[in-house]
């Protein structure tokens, strides 16, 4: 969905609120600025070493290859200690894109989606948070104020 779309989006009935939630994000060339895309664009160049001309020109859209991973982070139901590994390969996956590693970017964000999308599945977890309404109540009871001869709370009216 384009930004105009999620803005005014209200979804008609239970499928349609599942399919926002579970939408695929990863690798998502809608949702993503290009900048970062072209930035994940693997560009290689096969020149003739006699001539020196360009043969063939071939890109490959690392970002892409995420597809097939379903809606972002924030789904999980991770434990702590997968916190701790999507943690250090999240932070892993930075240091990588930073320095222009792209390949290894990619395959740390990969291990990572995998333990979140996995996660989801922990005792049907999603599915039973999707097709779950919610509800809180409160009940309080107000006991009365103690009055009458035992309690002695008349004792100083007579």
């Amino acid at each position: 969905m384009s930004k105009e779309e999620v803005d005014g989006y209200v979804p008609e009935n239970n499928i349609e609120l599942s399919m926002a939630y579970t939408n695929s994000m990863w690798g998502d060339d809608q949702e993503i600025n290009q900048a970062f895309r072209d930035k994940l664009t693997k560009k290689t160049e096969y020149i003739d070493k006699d001539t020196g001309i360009l043969v063939k020109k071939v890109e490959e859209k690392l970002w892409e290859q995420l597809q097939f991973f379903t809606r972002d982070l924030r789904l999980g139901n991770l434990t702590s200690t997968e916190i701790v590994f999507c943690t250090h390969y999240l932070d892993l996956a930075a240091d990588f894109l930073k320095e222009g590693y792209i390949d290894a970017f990619t395959v740390a964000l990969c291990r990572v989606a995998r333990t979140t999308e996995l996660s989801q599945s922990r005792g049907g977890f999603l599915r039973k948070r999707l097709n779950t309404f919610t509800r809180e109540n409160k009940d309080s009871f107000d006991s009365p104020k103690k009055s009458g001869v035992f309690h002695q709370a008349n004792a100083n009216k007579y």
